[in-house]
């Protein structure tokens, strides 16, 4: 009887596949959350703080021990997967996951949070008469890949300085919310004040779609 397997494509790299662990693929994220802010003299002001993107724990086996087969290439296939172009430069690619116990519908595209490598690993010699690794297990924690963010602000830096000092200019997209525009401008969800006061805005949850926020 065939065991179920999973398979990990990425663009440039291939494709790995994998044995299936007996555990099912497991998911978490993707829920909203609340949050109070505090307003002096006032009871804080409750906002949406959007979606947490969904992430997915997978285990899976390498294992060629039957056929004598190493397992050093699918190995290293996957290892690069998790880790930046050649150089060190740029961001993990992007995969795509499908086989057992993948929830579909899902994601279409995923990248790597990291790997955790099994101890248990079982060496001995392949057909071609090298001690390589046979067997290995692994855990491989995925990531949902939201590229919204990414395309909005590809052109920050680019814009040219205002009087007052450097700002950039941003439009809004649907599903926007200023927790979501500071994390992408600053890298922190608790600046949205900033972009708040700089716009205007005395409510920071009523974000239109299209329009265009100063980003300081």
């Amino acid at each position: 009887m065939a065991r179920a397997s999973v398979t990990f494509t990425a663009p440039g790299i291939g494709s790995v596949s994998a044995i299936s662990d007996a555990t099912t693929a497991q998911v978490s994220g993707g829920y909203g959350g609340w949050d109070v802010v505090s307003r002096p003299r006032r009871k804080g002001l409750t906002q949406w703080n959007g979606k947490d993107p969904i992430r997915m724990q997978i285990p899976v086996l390498f294992d060629g021990w039957r056929g004598r087969n190493s397992q050093e290439i699918p190995i290293s296939r996957l290892s690069r997967m998790a880790l930046p172009p050649e150089g060190g430069k740029g961001e993990p690619p992007v995969i795509s996951v499908e086989g057992n116990g993948v929830p579909h519908p899902g994601p279409e595209r995923w990248v790597i949070e990291n790997l955790q490598w099994g101890t248990n690993a079982l060496w001995d010699v392949d057909r071609s008469g090298s001690m390589s690794r046979m067997r290995q297990d692994c855990v491989v924690n995925l990531l949902e890949f939201v590229d919204a963010d990414r395309i909005a602000f590809s052109g920050l830096g680019t814009q040219p300085s205002t009087p007052s000092g450097k700002m950039f200019r941003y439009t809004v997209q649907d599903g926007d919310t200023l927790n979501r525009v500071a994390v992408a401008a600053y890298g922190d969800s608790a600046s949205w004040p900033r972009i708040a006061e700089a716009n205007g805005l005395r409510d920071p949850a009523a974000l239109i779609t299209g329009e265009t926020l100063v980003i300081p």
